[in-house]
């Protein structure tokens, strides 16, 4: 217990700290927000400006001419400089401008400001929104009549542009697509100016208001990303409104170069341009979540992710210096949702459905509250803003499972060849539990700053039970390739609760120092996972097996003299009534930036730069005692086995005879344990094993600048980043009497990696743009694979080595792209990308040939798993990207919206084998093809999702590389409007009915497959 609590104290303990920093960064940049006082007597203008001087970081450059040295005036209490200038200057027709730290006194007219002064430094305020709706527009671009000021609104429909400038009008032109174009002229007749721009639809005809109001949706996400100085693709929350997506994963596939791994027939994990999972990193407002998994990968899964808790989420493919460089492939960032509504809005949903592999139920619900506060004509859309949200899932998500294990085998007549090791089935009935909660409150602070803090909470609870036949040719001898015989045959349950929680914290502050931007915020994350099951095991000892139909997806194993479905057979072998698994991952992060406004020989930017601290830790261990049955006469599988045989297992294809019951085996062991002893060897042998604990101390800097001309933006940058880590594992060897010998090792890396970009947008039309982007970014390697941990099993002659030696993974990338927007949802592009990636982490499967650690000679030809850096791969890609609503067609055709993608990849990998190959992970064709229909109301949408096959894991040759099998789903769903308040609606998943499928080498043997079959949801929502 001293691990969990250690490591959970954190928080805790540093409370006061994080308090303190953020006061200090609250009192430091709102210190001029202090009620001051120069004087409470009259005095003279002159005497007030030279009191000013004495007394604030400013001087004053005048003519003397425009002042009146009669005129006496009042110094009222002020917070900040402004408010003390405006009201001295109140009823007088002196003007000012603050630049630097020098103010400038002007007559009205401004006829009295000397030519030679500089450009002043202005910050203005927009607020664009829709004029028919009064809802805030994300992506809008705002620029000047010489594109050379420009910027982009955000969620909120706010943006905030500094500029220099000599001239006090500036005439701005506003963009959005699918909306009419404005231009307008304002005023910089006073220094901060807040400006609200409202903009009304191309088309808003009574017959297309229900249309545009999904169709200002798709908006949001194309105008985001059309504006954009680097590329990225936008998710909208509301996807799950358009297509039958319930987390995160699943909304995810149906993004351009974006595909998933699945679990229990839910999106699990992602990636992005075909990578492995490892190249890409999911974030939370920029930060990464940590992992919940036991196999010891960095990035978290998102199946406990609702698709509404974020406000949008961000696919992003080519990074910029001021985000985290460990994303070769890329990032996902879910943005934290935010209040946008004046009055209270609510939106609700209760759904339920139909599993058809369990025959279960399955059960939905989401609650969001939002509304923003203290109104008025200062803040017209609120100074305080407060947005809940909850979200509720329940699924009876079962599947049917076969794993094959192969190897080089050697028969009786001295031939080698590919055969089955271990052959398992595993019938599995799952209660899937799926919660969450996010909350976010922001607060408006003077001169355009805010305070914010955002919530994140995630909780999935799987509750399964698992039976599984196991046959294990490994345990005997083969006479051919379809008889072995004194192998073993094992019947085993896990009656297991699993649980991963994550609970997510940003706190933050935006203001102004001077002239730059000042953003600094403090993240905290904290990922728990803990598995407590129940695991029996009977087994049938030196069976003969006879293997047939092996090279189909389906192979048969019969007794060569008994009938292997008698369940009288097995008899109890060992029992784990508590075995009590936890992983525990932690994020803690500091950040500071600034930005400020810069004129150069290129044009006007922004100059860019931050400071960043990381801490991650990640750990695992176990808790568990294995009880062997010590009897004469032990435990007979027939008195705990259900005779319930499921004659669908597999589709129809297998017949599980029979499963254990859990009660009946608990009730036993209770009434009868002096027949049990624990195995005090297997019990320390398995959670040394397991354990394992990562920290790692990770400090970034960068510096970037922003260029804009009048037709393209440049951006150049650069980021380094120094990770120090210390990782610590055991060393277990098991000896042929199952005695383990256990030692501590700790191992250390550290690395610095610069992180030089550079990228280039140029608009070729109002419609069209290119992009070019030369970027680096590396990859960490995965916690199991870095860790010092070996475990050799000297019976059964197998080594799992871990390699602290590991280099990170790095990738110098090339990307162009072409974009052509039709002026709504309707665009068109082609991304082409080059990433050459050296060091890349592979799992090799191979003997041991003695060099690859101290005393490996000792275990020779022992069959290892571990990990290596490869030398190099090349990695080549094309992503083709259309949409469009076809309402140039006639009659019920112009309802109709399609949109397609699809990504052609290319890689050759070269590692310690000496051949090419292809990079583990990279799928070489994957796409997504959508169908929907949406009128007055009523919408429908047809979703195609197609993925290739892809190397998993290298093996000595060809022959055994373990890959999986190309995969299509289809899935479907119809929703109705009643009034302006209720919808309707019904949802169809994997309607295709396919499986997951994995092969050793070749087709014909299959590794891997898993059934989930196909599921229906129906339900209502309401909103106002």
């Amino acid at each position: 217990m001293f691990y969990k609590k250690k490591w959970c104290d954190f928080p805790h303990n540093s409370l006061k700290f994080i308090v303190t920093f953020f006061l200090c960064c609250s009192t430091s940049i709102t210190h001029s927000q202090e009620t001051k006082y120069l004087s409470k007597d009259s005095t003279s203008l002159r005497k007030a400006i030279r009191l000013i001087e004495r007394n604030e970081p400013y001087h004053f450059f005048y003519n003397s001419t425009i002042i009146d040295g009669r005129k006496r005036v009042f110094l009222k209490p002020y917070s900040n400089i402004r408010e003390l200038l405006d009201g001295l200057f109140k009823d007088s027709t002196v003007g000012y401008r603050i630049l630097d730290n020098t103010i400038v006194l002007f007559r009205e007219d401004k006829s009295q400001l000397p030519n030679t002064m500089e450009e002043s430094l202005w910050t203005v305020r927009f607020r664009i929104f829709d004029g028919l709706s009064n809802e805030p527009l994300l992506g809008a671009l705002v620029q000047s009549e010489n594109k050379r000021i420009s910027g982009v609104s955000n969620h909120e429909g706010t943006l905030s542009i500094s500029f220099y400038s000599e001239k006090d009008e500036l005439p701005l032109n506003v963009r959005y697509l699918g909306y009419r174009s404005i231009d307008t002229l304002i005023s910089l007749s006073k220094v901060s100016k807040s400006i609200s721009l409202a903009l009304i639809p191309e088309t808003f005809e009574l017959s297309e208001v229900i249309v545009n109001a999904r169709v200002k949706k798709n908006l949001k996400e194309v105008n985001a990303q059309k504006n954009a100085i680097n590329q990225i693709q936008v998710l909208a929350s509301d996807t799950k409104d358009r297509l039958p997506d319930q987390n995160m994963g699943e909304a995810l596939q149906r993004m351009t170069g974006t595909t998933i791994g699945r679990s229990y027939g839910e999106g699990n994990t992602v990636a992005i341009r075909g990578t492995p999972i490892s190249y890409t990193t999911i974030q939370y407002n920029g930060e990464n979540l940590p992992t919940t998994e036991i196999d010891g990968r960095r990035n978290t899964i998102v199946a406990g992710i609702g698709v509404d808790q974020s406000e949008n989420v961000q696919v992003i493919k080519t990074k910029t210096p001021d985000t985290d460089g460990d994303a070769i492939g890329g990032s996902v960032n879910l943005i934290p949702v935010f209040s946008l509504s004046k009055e209270l809005a609510l939106k609700a949903e209760l759904g339920s459905g139909y599993n058809n592999l369990s025959k279960g139920y399955n059960l939905t619900g989401m609650l969001t509250l939002e509304k923003r506060y203290l109104v008025n004509e200062k803040y017209p859309e609120g100074r305080l803003g407060i947005k809940v949200g909850g979200n509720y899932y329940r699924t009876d998500n079962g599947r049917d499972r076969l794993e094959i294990d192969w190897d080089r085998k050697t028969l009786s007549d001295g031939n080698q060849s590919i055969l089955i090791n271990n052959y398992n089935w595993r019938d599995l009935q799952n209660e899937r539990t799926r919660s969450g909660y996010n909350t976010s409150i922001d607060y408006k602070l003077r001169g355009n700053g805010r305070l914010y803090a955002h919530l994140m909470y995630n909780n999935l609870t799987d509750d399964e039970i698992r039976n599984r036949i196991r046959y294990r040719p490994l345990q005997g001898n083969y006479v051919n390739a379809t008889r072995v015989d004194d192998a073993r045959v094992e019947r085993d349950l896990r009656d297991r609760r699993k649980i991963r929680k994550n609970t997510s914290v940003n706190l933050g502050i935006d203001s102004y120092i001077g002239n730059w931007k000042f953003d600094a915020s403090f993240f905290y994350t904290m990922t728990d996972r803990t598995d407590e099951s129940i695991r029996a095991t009977f087994e049938f000892e030196d069976v003969d097996l006879l293997l047939s139909e092996v090279n189909t997806d389906y192979p048969k194993v019969n007794g060569a003299m008994v009938d292997l479905d008698d369940v009288s057979l097995y008899t109890l072998e060992s029992i784990r009534p508590s075995d009590l698994r936890s992983v525990t991952g932690e994020n803690l992060v500091f950040r500071m930036d600034f930005k400020k406004p810069i004129n150069t020989f290129f044009g006007k930017g922004e100059l860019q730069t931050g400071l960043k601290y990381r801490k991650l830790k990640n750990g695992r261990q176990r808790w568990v005692s294995i009880y062997e049955n010590s009897s004469s006469d032990p435990l007979n599988l027939s008195t705990t086995s259900i005779s319930v045989p499921d004659n669908d297992f597999m589709q129809g294809n297998l017949n599980f005879d029979s499963r254990i019951d859990t009660g009946t085996l608990v009730d036993y062991f209770n009434e009868n344990q002096t027949e049990f002893s624990v195995n005090q060897n297997r019990s320390a042998r398995v959670i040394s094993e397991f354990f394992t604990r990562a920290e790692e101390d990770i400090m970034a800097a960068y510096a970037m600048a922003t260029f804009k001309g009048r037709s393209w933006d440049v951006l150049t940058g650069l980021r380094l980043e120094k990770n120090r880590g210390t990782y610590r594992a055991n060393e277990v060897v098991t000896n042929n009497d199952g005695s383990p010998v256990i030692n501590p090792i700790v191992s250390q890396k550290e690395y610095t990696i610069p992180l030089p970009n550079f990228q280039v947008k140029y608009e070729l039309s109002e419609r069209s743009q290119a992009r070019f982007a030369l970027t680096n970014g590396f990859t960490r390697p995965e916690y199991n694979s870095v860790s010092p941990s070996r475990v050799i099993d000297i019976e059964d002659r197998e080594v799992f080595l871990g390699n602290p030696n590991l280099n990170p993974t790095r990738s110098i990338n090339l990307d162009l792209a072409y974009e052509y927007y039709l002026g709504d949802i309707g665009y068109v592009s082609a991304s082409g990308f080059y990433k050459r990636i050296t060091d890349f982490i592979y799992q090799i499967d191979r003997t041991v040939v003695g060099d690859e650690w101290e005393n490996a000679d000792n275990f020779i030809d022992y069959e290892l798993t571990s990990f290596e850096n490869g030398e190099y791969a090349n990695l080549w890609g094309l992503e083709l990207t259309a949409q469009t609503r076809l309402n140039f067609l006639p009659g019920f055709l112009k309802y109709f919206s399609v949109s397609g993608n699809i990504s052609l990849t290319h890689s050759e990998a070269v590692a310690e084998r000496g051949e090419v190959f292809r990079l583990p992970g990279q799928a070489q064709n994957f796409g997504n093809m959508i169908l929907s229909y949406n009128k007055k109301g009523f919408s429908a949408g047809l979703a195609f999702n197609y993925i290739d096959d892809f190397v998993f894991s290298i093996g000595n040759t060809r022959e055994e590389d373990f890959l999986f099998d190309s995969r299509y789903q289809i899935d479907a769903n119809i929703s109705q409007n009643i009034g302006k308040h209720f919808k309707i609606y019904a949802e169809g998943i994997n309607l295709s009915d396919q499986p997951l499928r994995g092969f050793f080498g070749s087709d014909q043997r299959v590794s891997e497959l898993e059934v989930y079959s196909w599921w229906v949801r129906f339900g209502i929502g309401y909103k106002f």
